[in-house]
């Protein structure tokens, strides 16, 4: 079915055509009859940069920057002209830089007062700009689908291991040892999930803008020292090589310990989840130029990362094929977080690799503090040692009351318990 759009009147030519060489978007008028072109509007040279003279002289001008894939359907379309038939359709064009843009484009037969069709007019709309917004929002709905696939597996895999490792010890009386083995490994798994779940929060304060930095002077060897204990153990478990090396001088930051130290224990431990056995992982520090910030480097040899990954790296539920194969955990928010933190402290993360199995190196550049003044106080209260302590634990979950008041009630310290809000 055709839609035939009437010209009344010869005055309204003018202001008509006044009107499309106003227009961002290409008008034109064809003529199936002759297949010649009767008029396209300046935006064909202004915005596509092509010549109108040559459309003119060759209809078949107007196909020549089309895709080779489109290019077929769009020549169909022109030839159904003839016989009256409008369409709309999108397609792709490539520039003379070699850009490739797509186009909406649709056709309407004009006619005269008696009904017979003379020609057609067009209007072609850039919709890059549109698709690309289009292929953001495909690739964000296909990560997030990734992303639950990979929550369900990585909290399914901890939560099996700690219900085997507690029918264990529900049923073990005398094996001492066999007991000690499960313990290791409700510990192990329960560590597994605290990171998940950690992770999990951060995203949503980040997003959400409620992290708040309690910043205050420190050394940047203590922060390091930190992230290296707290993935000490897990660099013994994989059989690998930690090589510390530390700037001759003291080094200050001003930032919040707990977040620092986050960071760089995320950077370690992705170092160690994609190294194999026997390799060496390296943390360097080093002044930058004017000794006005420092850069600390984590370089592994391990998987190393593919050059179409290396740009998205740091955005959320980021994973290579390799993790979407499940032999590695994670689903993919530790380098996103590591992004947001470091900038949080004014500073900026980078991440180099020469390709898939060349390893990789992070590398992280905060501004450097003076050193503080050593203040000492002789009203500082002194910790208070010992048994029959009184002890207020206050948490909306009673399991999680019950927990923490056996331990303290061991160690003969007077609990009280507040889990209703």
């Amino acid at each position: 079915m055709s839609i035939a759009v009437p010209l009344r009147s010869e005055s309204a030519a003018p202001a008509f055509r006044q009107l499309a060489d106003s227009l961002n978007d290409v008008f034109w008028i064809y003529g199936p009859q002759r297949a010649r072109f009767h008029y396209v509007s300046p935006a064909y040279e202004r915005e596509w940069l092509r010549s109108a003279s040559a459309l003119y002289a060759d209809s078949r001008d107007w196909l020549a920057p089309v895709h080779e894939d489109d290019r077929q359907r769009l020549q169909a379309s022109f030839d159904r002209l003839a016989f009256g038939e409008g369409y709309s359709m999108e397609y792709r064009t490539t520039t003379c830089c070699g850009a490739q843009r797509w186009i909406a484009e649709r056709a309407v037969p004009l006619a005269r007062e008696d009904g017979h069709s003379l020609q057609f007019a067009g209007v072609s709309q850039d919709i890059t700009a549109h698709k690309e917004v289009e292929l953001q929002l495909l690739r964000s709905d296909r990560r997030k689908d990734e992303f639950l696939a990979m929550l369900s597996h990585e909290l399914r895999n901890p939560l099996h291991a700690i219900r085997s490792a507690t029918a264990v010890l529900e049923t073990c009386v005398d094996g001492l040892a066999i007991e000690g083995r499960a313990i290791c490994i409700i510990e192990r798994q329960v560590d597994h999930l605290t990171r998940l779940v950690e992770d999990l929060l951060d995203v949503s304060r980040i997003t959400h803008g409620k992290i708040r930095l309690h910043s205050e002077v420190v050394r940047l060897g203590e922060v390091i020292e930190a992230a290296v204990d707290a993935n000490r153990a897990l660099v013994d478990a994989s059989r690998l090589h930690l090589r510390v090396k530390r700037p001759p001088a003291e080094l200050w930051i001003l930032g919040d310990v707990v977040r620092l130290t986050q960071v760089f224990s995320n950077l370690l431990h992705n170092a160690i989840k994609f190294s194999v056995a026997g390799g060496i992982i390296e943390i360097s520090v080093r002044r930058g130029e004017g000794n006005q910030q420092v850069s600390v480097s984590v370089r592994d040899e391990g998987a190393g990362i593919a050059p179409n990954l290396i740009d998205s790296v740091f955005d959320l539920f980021t994973q290579d094929e390799q993790s979407l194969a499940r032999n590695r955990g994670g689903l993919g928010i530790g380098l996103s977080v590591v992004r947001s933190l470091v900038k949080l402290h004014g500073g900026a993360v980078s991440v180099r690799s020469d390709g898939v199995g060349k390893g990789s190196e992070f590398v992280v550049a905060l501004p450097l503090a003076c050193a503080p003044i050593a203040v000492t106080s002789a009203s500082a209260v002194e910790p208070r040692h010992g048994t029959n302590q009184r002890v207020l634990i206050a948490n909306g979950t009673r399991d999680v009351v019950e927990a923490m008041r056996v331990p303290l009630e061991m160690g003969r310290h007077a609990p009280r318990l507040a889990c209703d809000g």
